[in-house]
């Protein structure tokens, strides 16, 4: 069993009550065979695809828990049938991730972690971008963060061409905005040489209705334009002398407010040049890029994929 709400709700799910407990007795009789046959059935019967859809859900096979109408699972039964008796989606403890969750860490600490199997048992495959790493004891897929061009199979743990592609830097055109400030940056590997940020007020959305509604919703919609035309203008300031010389374009922030300055004809070419990897910040400060690169050249894995 995986670890996690999903083991806290299974403990849940298959705890006796008390009055399953005093009908167990010493020696457990009826009631502990039905807690070892909710166990049984909680744990064997789900069905995972090898590989999920992209954007898809788990896929979990709940067909006998109809066939226990006793205890808690009964009762929980009873919510995943719904009100018309078909099954309905089910609760999220009695649903395993069918797929292994990837995490971003930093080139450095992946080197740090990696570099000791170098030359041991297992094998290692590049392909489409990413690596694959089989040791004894589990499997791990790594994707750097600028791609890997590197192809090819090797019979035990070979990490050169991916150290290689970790260690390569690059130049990066970063544009973070939120509705409520924007940063522009360019880097040079880690090293940060052109920066603007600017603050716009733009006003949060009126909730109780009435007749100033609307004239909230105008009045904030006018802030959001301004802030999206100055962020535009900084953006196309600070990195038009660099557009010949960058590489990849790091955007984050608001994904709607990203959108509308990209969509400026003047920074159409960095929604060319992005990373598939949007970036996550608060109110964009000259701190958030100072510690973006961090986060630029950390590599994408997934362990046991």
């Amino acid at each position: 069993m995986s670890k996690g709400p999903v083991r806290r709700g299974l403990t849940r799910l298959l705890r006796l009550s008390s009055r399953e407990k005093l009908k167990a007795g010493p020696g457990g009789g009826p009631v502990l065979r039905l807690y070892r046959r909710k166990r049984e059935i909680l744990e064997s019967r789900f069905r995972y695809p090898e590989s999920p859809p992209c954007g898809g859900r788990n896929e979990v096979v709940v067909g006998q828990l109809s066939a226990l109408r006793t205890g808690r699972l009964g009762r929980r039964d009873g919510q995943i049938r719904g009100r018309e008796g078909r099954l309905s989606e089910p609760p999220f403890f009695m649903v395993r991730p069918n797929w292994a969750m990837p995490r971003y860490i930093g080139r450095e600490n992946l080197r740090k972690r990696l570099e000791p199997h170098q030359g041991s048992p297992g094998r290692t495959t590049y392909e489409a971008g990413s690596v694959r790493i089989e040791f004894a004891e589990e499997t791990l897929t790594v994707r750097p963060p600028f791609g890997l061009a590197h192809e090819g199979s090797y019979e035990t743990v070979e990490l050169g061409p991916l150290f290689e592609a970790l260690a390569e830097e690059h130049v990066v055109a970063a544009l973070l905005v939120r509705l409520g400030g924007f940063a522009v940056g360019v880097f040079e590997g880690e090293r940060l040489v052109a920066s603007k940020v600017g603050t716009r007020f733009v006003k949060g959305r009126h909730k109780k209705g009435g007749s100033s509604a609307n004239r909230f919703r105008r009045r904030r919609e006018e802030q959001e334009r301004a802030l999206i035309e100055a962020a535009a203008n900084t953006a196309a300031q600070v990195l038009e002398p660099w557009r010949e010389r960058v590489e990849h374009a790091a955007l984050g922030g608001d994904r709607r407010a990203v959108s509308q300055v990209t969509t400026d004809p003047r920074l159409t070419w960095l929604a060319e040049r992005a990373l598939p990897r949007f970036f996550t910040t608060g109110d964009p400060r000259h701190r958030d890029l100072e510690r973006l690169p961090y986060d630029l050249y950390a590599a994408e894995m997934a362990e046991g994929a």
